[in-house]
């Protein structure tokens, strides 16, 4: 079961050590204090000197390549590349070899967490929970615990003070919404960033870009729509207790940028109506994230230094290949820094694959990509390769510099991702919908079937066949519609579904063989069920084939009536004169009814050849002689009841 850590820093400092409280648990249960209130890490007087030289020479990496302090002095590239190199090797094995220390504290730490943790192979998250800037700033992936050992673990911050956050579900959208800025993009690529973002279009997401935007047409969308994910690609900053990004170009200060406090009303009722993730994909974003943090936002992914811009764009591309391919949010942050390493990102810019860090609420659980789309809807692929690298490239800070080639327009989606979204997503709502429209179909040519009253014509084993197939295709297209169903639910396993499906198709193949069985048993036409050698069934009427007879007369179906009024004249009794008096008297009004000299003709000789069987019929055929209705045309029912009323 996935594990939540929390690692609580009170108090303390590098010359002093930390003090602080281990808790440890089920992710979504209730964490127990492991640690409290004791020392948990060691003093190390010279951890801050260490970080701030690799922090330094980080910068100036960058700024050396690409100009920023240029004028007539000459400098060695590779010369720089290499002291930073070693300022970073030097900060790192300082790390580890605190972290890894014989100090009875950290012994006790690390025997905790390989106690209560359990399974290495388990999703684990990790929070680190402290005010200390450098402590936030320190790369606690590469704990050899959690970067060796316990492979799904992924580590995070947050803030020691914070209040549960109420995230609504909207429960109608069909896309995962997102809102991206691409703010000002003096010296940096953000067309690489939307074009990436643009690659999730065919995965379900609904995308708004604002490039270059005014204040006013940020707020606009936070107010006016609602969204999972916002998303920003620009310069900003964490300068003097403030995150500030840089929207557009303006010379304007006060027009060019934005803090968080002055959308904060905005991001407040989209963080209500259901904004889950912020992604800044820009410099230096602590501050950022801790800002937005403080409005109760669940999840923000953040820089933690100046980041290079191609360093910035291949981290979002493995991001969203690894997120929206099924991985969660953690372990996707954990394999796109793991990437950014393995693709030669650390040789160029030393240290590169530490500066990604996740900013948590801790009282919610971070949503999959198909949670953010449907709650109930999964899959899972690792996505493609990014772009290949390049030499120079641009710093995503706070002063925007010159334009400068990096030779790239970004990535392309997985073509194999692509199509498992589409098997996984669109199938199930295609079978729904050919489903429902096969439901249709059928039963329109059913209705057909029944209107032409065959079933009298039918063995009981023929009837029961035509309404079971009825039943059948009814119940299979059913089926087929809950398959749909239960194959997008991602708590639901495969097997289920197919084990569900053959059951029900079991049990509806014996009930179909039970009816079979008892209907052959006495596989009769229905009409020799009611007529059985020139006598009556004992369950028939005398009158069942008048009424038949009647019923297609009164159904517009006049030529469907003669065959039962013919049927009830052989097998009625001689005896019952006023029974064939009716069927006479009926089958002379239906040949009128359906019109024509033949007809008309036929109608004559069935009155002339039948005349005296019955007075009440003679009556009946004088009065329609003398109203000359053998050589009229009568249309209706009704007008030849006014001239000469039937006489049963």
């Amino acid at each position: 079961m996935p594990k939540l850590v929390i690692l609580k820093f009170d108090g303390g400092n590098f010359q002093n050590g930390f003090n602080g409280t281990l808790q440890i648990g089920n992710e979504g249960e209730h964490l127990a204090n492991v640690i409290s209130g004791k020392l948990l890490l060691p003093p190390n007087p010279t951890m801050p000197e260490k970080y701030r030289r690799w922090q330094s020479d980080f910068l100036d990496l960058e700024k050396r390549l690409r100009g920023r302090r240029g004028g007539s002095r000459i400098f060695d590239p590779n010369q720089i590349l290499k002291q930073c190199q070693q300022s970073a090797k030097d900060f790192i094995e300082g790390f580890k070899k605190w972290l890894n220390s014989q100090d009875s504290a950290l012994q006790n730490l690390r025997e905790k967490l390989c106690q209560q943790l359990g399974n290495p192979k388990e999703p684990i998250r990790v929070i680190i929970q402290t005010d200390d800037p450098l402590l936030k700033k320190l790369p606690w992936h590469e704990m050899d615990l959690f970067a060796n050992t316990y492979t799904q673990a992924e580590v995070a911050l947050c803030p020691t003070e914070y209040e549960k956050s109420s995230v609504a579900q909207i429960s109608d959208k069909t896309s995962v919404r997102i809102l991206a800025i691409l703010g000002n993009s003096e010296g940096i690529d953000v067309k690489s960033d939307e074009q990436s973002l643009k690659n999730l279009e065919p995965r379900g997401v609904a995308i708004q870009f604002l490039p270059e935007p005014k204040r006013t047409e940020i707020s606009d969308s936070l107010w006016e729509q609602n969204w999972d994910i916002l998303f920003f690609a620009g310069h900003s900053s964490s300068q003097n207790d403030e995150g500030r990004i840089y929207i557009n170009c303006s010379p304007n200060l006060e027009e060019n940028s934005l803090t968080i406090e002055e959308l904060k009303f905005g991001l407040k009722k989209a963080i209500n109506h259901g904004l889950q993730l912020a992604i800044l994909n820009s410099c230096d974003g602590l501050k950022l994230a801790e800002d937005l943090a403080d409005l109760n936002i669940p999840q923000v992914i953040v820089m933690r230094e100046p980041v290079p811009d191609l360093v910035a764009q291949t981290f979002l591309q493995f991001f969203l290949s690894a997120f929206t391919g099924g991985e969660s949010l953690y372990v996707a942050v954990r394999h796109a820094r793991e990437r950014l390493h393995e693709n030669g990102l650390d040789d160029k810019f030393p240290g590169a694959s530490w500066l990604p860090i996740i900013y948590q609420n801790p009282t919610v659980i971070p949503p999959s990509w198909d949670q953010l789309k449907t709650p109930e809807i999964g899959n899972r692929y690792r996505g493609s390769k990014p772009h290949k690298p390049i030499t120079s490239q641009p710093l995503r800070d706070n002063k925007p510099d010159i334009d400068i080639d990096n030779g790239d327009e970004g990535g392309i989606m997985s073509k194999l991702s692509n199509v498992q979204f589409l098997l996984t997503h669109f199938l199930p709502g295609l079978i729904a919908g050919v489903a429902g429209l096969s439901l249709a179909v059928v039963l329109f040519i059913y209705k057909d079937i029944i209107a032409k009253d065959i079933f009298p014509q039918l063995t009981q084993t023929q009837a029961t066949i035509v309404i079971f197939s009825i039943i059948g295709l009814t119940f299979f297209i059913a089926i087929i519609g809950i398959y749909a169903w239960l194959a997008t639910k991602k708590d639901i396993q495969f097997k289920y579904v197919v084990v569900f499906m053959i059951l029900i198709l079991t049990i509806l193949a014996f009930i179909s063989a039970g009816v079979y069985y008892i209907v052959t048993q006495n596989d009769k036409p229905l009409s020799e069920e009611i007529v059985s050698n020139g006598k009556n069934h004992p369950s028939e009427p005398l009158n069942y084939w008048y009424l038949k007879a009647i019923e297609a007369l009164n159904s517009g179906k006049k030529e469907n009536a003669l065959p039962y009024i013919d049927k009830g004249l052989k097998k009625v009794p001689k005896n019952e004169v006023k029974q064939i008096a009716s069927l006479l008297a009926l089958k002379i009004k239906v040949l009128l009814l359906i019109g024509g000299s033949d007809n008309q003709a036929k109608a004559g000789n069935v009155a002339n050849q039948n005349y005296g069987s019955s007075s009440a019929l003679d009556r009946w055929i004088n009065c329609l002689k003398e109203e000359k209705i053998f050589s009229s045309i009568i249309t209706t029912e009704t007008e030849l009841e006014a001239k000469c009323p039937s006489p049963i």
